[in-house]
């Protein structure tokens, strides 16, 4: 008999469903550029969590038609939901600011270069 050693992380990745986080995450990066200019007062954060609260809705209710979620599945699918959203604000998006700038500042330094050629 063996015991297996759990830990509270590894009980938060169980309850993880790796296509919605996916799903949420490319939706997110997709809003970006697509959702923007749509209600242009409203911070794209709080697009973010409305677009990944419909998500989600709409993952569930197609998932319990086609049988791969349940009534107990929302527990998962807010962990998940939690995780994904915190992840594209936290870190993420930093890395992706972090990356655009630092490409785009490479590009005008080349170009500087070849202008003053």
């Amino acid at each position: 008999m063996t015991m297996e050693m759990t830990t509270p992380l590894g009980d938060v990745f169980g309850l993880i469903d790796w296509k919605l986080l996916i799903l949420i995450v490319v939706l997110a990066r997709w809003s970006r550029r697509y959702v923007k200019n749509i209600l242009v007062r409203i911070d794209f954060t709080y697009k973010v969590l409305f677009l990944s609260t419909l998500i989600s809705f709409v993952y569930y209710y197609l998932g319990k038609e086609a049988g791969f979620t349940t009534k107990d599945s929302v527990v998962e699918l807010l962990v998940t939901y939690f995780t994904a959203t915190s992840f594209y604000e936290l870190i993420f998006n930093p890395i992706e600011k972090m990356l655009k700038n630092k490409f785009n500042s490479s590009e005008e330094t080349n170009m500087n270069d070849k202008k003053s050629d």
